[in-house]
Parts: C-alpha cells; structure tokens; sequence
C-alpha cells in the first residue's frame, strides 16, 4: 500500500477520503486508516504504514502512548482542585500548584482551552495544539492555534 496524502481542508470538505479499504476513525477527513501488510502497522501520526518494530519504538520511548498517559493524568483530575473554585469542571483534566505553592493551574482537557479551562474549542476554527496529543501534540484542524 502506498503512502495517502492528508484530505485538505477537512472542516470545509466534510467528506470522508476515498481510499479503498481505508477507514475513518475520527470526524475528520484525515482521522482515517488503512490496512497494511503483515510486516508493517498503520502509523496514525503520518498516515501511513510503517515497519512493526518502528512503530513499536514510537509507542514506548520516543512517543508514549497517549491513551496510557491521559489515564495517569485523570488519576491526578481532582488533586488540587478542592480549593479552587475557578477551575471550569467541565472543561479541566486536573490541577497542579505552582512551584511556590502560591496558585493553582488548571489543566484542561483537550476539547478546552482558556486559564481555567473556561472555553470549548470548536475543532473547525482552531488548530488544537496540546501536550497530550499525538504527532507533536498538534491535531490539524483549523487555522487558529489553541494551546
């Protein structure tokens, strides 16, 4: 199978790309996988199939696996946010203090964005960029950058 270039535009097309036997997995356009040969695996950060024992090594070094790394944050969700009262439940993941103790941060879920995780982000106008995200913490949207 060969290498697919990303759909443009996704939020304007809304369709999905027509590759044969490949399917979406997201609401985007460019949210889709293929199937590979034996030997490979569908790298969803490139879009396309890679050797199995690279893409083991993306999974457990170079690039954690962030479905692991998002339980261990939820873990954490509510620590820290007993006291403080600006963090948007809604919208954050969990708390952490300052270096100093002297404040809290909210962290937000990926969907939020604002310093109490007060807003939600509208995936069609932002280009969401978040730690927790793959391929670099950046998901191709809109053209707006959210952090």
């Amino acid at each position: 199978i060969k290498s697919h270039i990303l759909c443009p535009f996704p939020c304007i097309l809304q369709n999905d790309c027509s590759y044969e036997l490949c399917k979406n997995y997201g609401v985007f356009t460019h949210e889709y996988e293929c199937p590979c040969n034996d030997s490979n695996k569908w790298d969803r950060d490139s879009n396309e199939c890679i050797p199995k024992s690279i893409y083991k090594i993306r999974q457990t070094r170079e690039y954690p696996d962030f479905i692991a790394k998002e339980k261990m944050l939820r873990q954490r969700k509510m620590r820290n946010c007993e006291h403080n009262s600006m963090c948007n439940k809604n919208g954050t993941l969990f708390c952490t203090l300052d270096s100093n103790y002297e404040y809290t941060k909210c962290v937000c879920k990926l969907d939020y964005h604002g310093r109490y995780c007060q807003d939600k982000i509208n995936a069609c106008l932002y280009r969401i960029q978040h730690h927790l995200q793959p391929n670099g913490g950046t998901l191709v949207a809109g053209t707006q950058l959210v952090y």
